[in-house]
């Protein structure tokens, strides 16, 4: 009986171990939300603020990486000021570029508060279950909305007739990602709006700083 016992004890053990080998996510069931896939770029957006650069161009004719369809905080209803983010990768960093079009640039807020100015907010976990969440206003200021998660980023805004658009660069190593094609992390972009004021593109309606409503973002 107790060497029946201890070969269980041992079987359930070798079970938790090849358990915790595999990463832990708190992503949404397949099926359930979005899956993306994106491509390693060629070359490498300038971080200045101007969806301009061939990486974009890249990215639109792959038809891969390219987000449409945003909603408002609850995913009631489309957004007013429709935006687009273009999405990519290559060894050193994942690139983001996004471009809100909106009928009055005079309404548009920034200056006093990143996440209630006009903003894009990308939230991100990583294989090993930490969340990261960094926004971006219309007018370049940026800040990190999980203090216990510092880490660096480059990123830039331009305001333009009718439009504001930002571009961004996440260096794999500040969130502790080995990029491999594949791989898959979690994410989700949201943001504040003039007229709509909290607005999504993923499903974490009602609440962007939870996980379990993360797409799935699969390096291509």
């Amino acid at each position: 009986m107790m060497k029946r016992l201890l070969g269980y004890y041992i079987l359930l053990l070798g079970l938790l171990l090849i358990q915790s080998s595999f990463p832990i996510m708190a992503v949404a069931p397949r099926g359930t939300v979005p899956e993306i896939e994106i491509i390693r770029l060629n070359e490498k957006p300038i971080i200045d603020g101007e969806l301009n650069d061939k990486a974009w161009l890249e990215v639109a004719r792959s038809f891969k990486g390219v987000l449409t369809g945003w909603k408002n905080q609850y995913g009631t209803e489309l957004i007013q000021n429709q935006r687009i983010v273009y999405m990519g990768y290559d060894a050193d960093a994942l690139y983001i570029g996004m471009i809100c079009y909106v009928d009055d640039t005079d309404s548009l807020r920034y200056g006093n508060n990143v996440w209630k100015d006009d903003s894009l907010e990308v939230h991100i976990e990583n294989t090993k279950g930490e969340y990261f969440q960094m926004g971006i206003s219309c007018g370049g200021q940026w800040d990190i909305g999980r203090l216990d998660k510092i880490f660096f980023f480059d990123s830039a805004s331009k305001i333009g007739d009718n439009y504001w658009s930002t571009e961004i660069a996440i260096p794999w190593e500040e969130i502790r990602v080995e990029p491999k094609p594949g791989m898959e992390i979690g994410f989700n972009f949201a943001g504040n709006d003039y007229k709509d004021y909290w607005v999504t593109w993923g499903p974490s309606y009602g609440s962007f700083q939870r996980p379990s409503t993360f797409s799935y973002l699969r390096l291509k």
